[in-house]
């Protein structure tokens, strides 16, 4: 197309030569203004293309500042919208099961302050799966880098509690701030259980208080899937929800005996 449109400027300008030989009879002349005329099309040609060439970059950047990522969910959601996850909105990204672990780990991976967490998911579902190993250098990554992690295990019973004590322990080593509470204790907590009632999870994290990951239990605490949310009112009631367990499980913290490393989820 574009040698074509060349094609029809170069005779163009060669047949206005042409009629101006015949009406000037000069040669020179006629030449003259062929070349002029051919230039003067070249260079509103261009200048058309140069126009449309900016629209289409400044459509283009545009575009590419509307899904720029300007804070550490945005980034998570552009990360799991280029995978093609379908379960995405504005607020909300959710990930079945199989994707849980690596899902947890870009969402600590994005905390900058505070990571404040009731765990409430089955040893045998999660660290006792291995997931510790992969948590491990997520977790330390951030608290080097200043972050602080606050941690609730939440059981069903005294005895599920003694299960989990040296995973407790080995956490609370490397400065993690570890507690634990049992379940009905705090759904005692009308503040807690309406919080409850609302985000339908005691599995909760309360992310740098600007966001929430949060994991699905079934009846047997199987996990079922995950998300994470920006949502005004989830993030609302999951603070309170968060911090009432925190606050009621301050005489159940567990010091561990020695720095050094441990595992870790």
């Amino acid at each position: 197309m574009r040698n074509f449109l060349a094609i029809i400027e170069i005779v163009g300008a060669i047949l206005i030569g042409v009629v101006t030989y015949f009406v000037r009879k000069d040669a020179t002349d006629a030449l003259l203004i062929g070349f002029v005329l051919l230039f003067a099309i070249e260079l509103l040609r261009t200048r058309i293309e140069i126009e449309k060439i900016s629209k289409q970059y400044y459509s283009l950047l545009s575009w590419f500042q509307s899904i720029a990522p300007v804070d550490e969910f945005s980034e998570l959601a552009l990360i799991y919208g280029l995978k093609g996850f379908d379960n995405i909105s504005g607020n909300t990204i959710y990930v079945p099961r199989d994707d849980i672990l690596a899902f947890w780990k870009n969402c600590v991976s994005r905390t900058q302050n505070h990571w404040k967490v009731i765990t409430y998911s089955l040893y045998d579902e999660t660290w006792g799966l291995g997931w510790m190993k992969y948590g491990n250098a997520i977790q330390k990554e951030r608290l080097l880098s200043g972050c602080k992690i606050t941690r609730i295990f939440l059981v069903d019973s005294l005895e599920e509690k003694k299960t989990i004590e040296n995973t407790m322990i080995e956490q609370s080593k490397i400065e993690i701030d570890v507690s634990w509470l049992l379940k009905d204790k705090l759904l005692q907590n009308q503040a807690a259980k309406k919080a409850f009632e609302t985000i339908k999870s005691l599995d909760v994290a309360v992310v740098d208080n600007s966001w929430v990951y949060m994991t699905y239990l079934n009846e047997d605490r199987k996990l079922t899937g995950a998300l994470a949310t920006r949502d005004k009112n989830v993030l609302k009631k999951a603070i309170v929800l968060v911090d009432e367990a925190i606050e009621l499980a301050r005489a159940n913290k567990i010091i561990g005996k020695e720095k050094g490393d441990g595992c870790i989820f």
